[in-house]
């Protein structure tokens, strides 16, 4: 069972005495109260139909007394109902209150902390941790269950006490003789009550001890099978050109079985926990009217209390039950906080790495570089030692070196993703913090769920048709027209679709290279950005970015650039850095066909390009 203090950490902070902390406060409250006035209304509810049932069987009853009697009974049964009405508007008010909040706060902790990027870095271990379902099923499930709760545990603690009474008050003392003694027990009703209600809590228990872990089990390998649906949507393509739907199709049956194994075991159990509980309830009933025969027999109380003797022992009975009564519930609740628990770890991990990165910003510079870099793998594992180098402003630089060296690594620092370093980070003097001036094409495009291509060129900056005035807008489809895209894709500028489902590689590419030439930043970070374009493409990006962008400054990394060996190796993984850069770059020396264009591109007398070869 999920402990009272997870419950309390979670959601404590949306008590408090702020205003809508207050409100909250109030709400839940009112239904604490109210499942209290519910449970005593109850009890005159009862007695009204015992007094009504007592009328029906005076002889001679007028039809004008009997018609009051009707109406003592439908005002304690319509506050009663009433109460309970208000119980569930105030608590499913409170459930959605409750769930809002907490998906905000996670969400913007979630994205803020940088987290959603970060958790791929995590070892999870066997956290099962699916950031998805937590934040828009476990939230829901963990408030909604909570709130249930509850009101139950109020609800059922008001009616033991009033049972608890009510059995005490309606039991006559109860003589017994046993070798030739005599016993007075006083109370005898709400003694056998709570004789009958700890054996009862003893076999659910022992019938219900494995269905939170048959909870838990079904509820992570669901979560599995709905990350591998998502894995073969997300590579449909290669699985297709690999031939490879068999073997996903009998990986995700494989899955579905294991699901419904599971699936299965839990019906079981939860087959045997229902006919047990129903069971009881008629026992409880029936032993409820037992108890009530020797008062009735010695005509201490009316036989018509039977039936109120029978529900008053049934609270007892459930309140000793509750546990086992809610077992469904608290063992979905069980599963959704240690989800909840699990990924808040994860978010509090991911913030101490970031805070012992030990980068540092120097934006007192003409140009970029690093100074002094050391940057490891999430693992621990030098990548480069000591690294220092300089690139200079308004020119364009590509870093080149083999495959796996860590190009992209250096990118993530110069963009502050890759908190796994030591050392400085020069920038350009105002170019901290200032987004606008900086921008960065990632190896794969990205583009907004169901947005537009208008809404991907400008991200994340929020444009649609309504705010882009007609200049921009002509600008844009005058790059979309010189860049080759179809008619049909420039007229569906504003239409919600999936685009990077139904745009080429070369496509999505073109796209970001656009966002750039209309945004017109001072410095560019490209990171393979152009590997799906053809040379003749390439070449006509590199007119536009010189014509568009003349002195902004372009750092590129190029998996595809071929270089050979130095001699000195600065690295013990065998890494090269090459310092004489216009040595390796002479100007006006027409580039290999092989390298970035971007070199090619800027090699004029007042532009040398620099080539970073690591």
């Amino acid at each position: 069972m999920a402990s009272i203090n997870q419950i309390y950490s979670l959601f404590s902070p949306y008590f408090n005495f702020g205003r809508k902390g207050a409100k909250r406060i109030f709400v839940l409250a009112a239904v604490a109260l109210s499942c209290i006035i519910s449970s005593i209304s109850i009890v005159y509810v009862y007695d009204a139909l015992t007094s009504l049932q007592l009328l029906l069987i005076q002889p001679g009853a007028q039809f004008s007394v009997v018609a009051w009697g009707v109406l003592g009974c439908l005002g304690p049964s319509c506050i009663f109902a009433g109460f309970n009405a208000v119980t569930h508007v105030m608590s499913t008010w409170l459930s959605k209150e409750l769930t809002h909040s907490l998906s905000e706060t996670l969400i913007t902790k979630w994205i803020d902390g940088k987290s959603y990027y970060g958790f791929k870095f995590i070892n999870k271990g066997d956290k099962n941790v699916n950031p998805a379902e937590v934040l828009s099923s476990d939230l829901k499930k963990a408030s909604d269950t909570t709130i249930k709760l509850f009101s139950s545990a109020v609800s059922t603690i008001a009616n033991f006490f009033v049972g608890a009474y009510q059995l005490w008050y309606l039991s006559s003392p109860l003589a017994v003789n046993v070798f030739q003694m005599s016993f007075v027990v006083p109370g005898y009703m709400l003694m056998l009550a709570f004789g009958y209600s700890i054996i009862y809590s003893v076999i659910v228990g022992y019938v219900d001890k494995d269905l939170t872990a048959n909870d838990s089990s079904f509820r992570n390998k669901q979560a599995e099978y709905i990350a591998d649906l998502h894995h073969v949507e997300t590579y449909a393509e290669a699985i297709a050109l690999k031939k490879g739907g068999a073997k996903e199709r009998d990986r995700l049956l494989g899955k579905l079985s294991e699901i419904d194994k599971v699936e299965e075991t839990s019906m079981l159990s939860q087959s045997i926990l229902s006919f047990t509980q129903n069971i009881s309830g008629k026992t409880a009933y029936m032993f409820g009217l037992i108890l009530s025969a020797p008062g009735a027999i010695a005509g201490k109380f009316d036989i018509f209390k039977a039936f109120s003797v029978s529900q008053y022992f049934a609270n007892i009975v459930k309140f000793f039950s509750w546990h086992k009564e809610n077992t469904t519930d608290l063992a979905s609740l069980e599963v959704s906080m240690q989800r909840i628990q699990a990924f808040n770890s994860m978010m509090k991990e991911w913030d101490e790495i970031q805070k012992k990165n030990g980068l540092k910003l120097n934006d007192n510079e003409v140009g970029f570089g690093v100074r002094g870099l050391s940057v490891s793998n999430p693992q621990g594992e030098a990548i480069f030692h000591n690294l220092s180098f300089k690139i200079p402003g308004g020119k364009a630089t590509v870093i080149t070196g083999p495959s796996g060296i860590g190009k992209t690594t250096i990118f993530r620092c110069f963009a502050g993703l890759w908190p796994f370093a030591q050392g400085e980070i020069l920038i350009p003097s105002g170019a901290k913090g200032s987004e606008q001036r900086v921008y960065c094409i990632p190896q794969q495009s990205y583009f907004p769920y169901r947005g537009t291509l208008l809404e991907a060129i400008y991200y994340p900056d929020t444009k649609n048709q309504d705010t882009i005035n007609q200049a921009e807008r002509s600008e844009i489809i005058k790059l979309m027209k010189a860049f080759g895209f179809r008619e049909e894709t420039i007229r569906d500028l504003d239409v919600h679709d999936e685009w990077n489902k139904k745009l080429s590689g070369g496509e999505q590419q073109k796209i970001a290279i656009i966002g750039a030439l209309i945004k017109r930043p001072d410095v560019i970070f490209i990171d393979e950005g152009t590997n799906a374009l053809d040379q003749k493409s390439k070449a006509l990006v590199e007119r536009y970015l010189k014509q568009k962008l003349p002195s902004a400054t372009i750092i590129a990394i190029d998996h595809g650039v071929q270089t050979e060996q130095k001699k000195a190796a600065v690295q013990p993984k065998n890494m090269f850095f090459d310092y004489n850069l216009k040595a390796s770059v002479p100007q006006r020396q027409p580039v290999s066909k092989r390298s970035f264009g971007l070199v090619k591109m800027q090699q004029e007398k007042k532009k040398p390009a620099s080539r970073v070869r690591l």
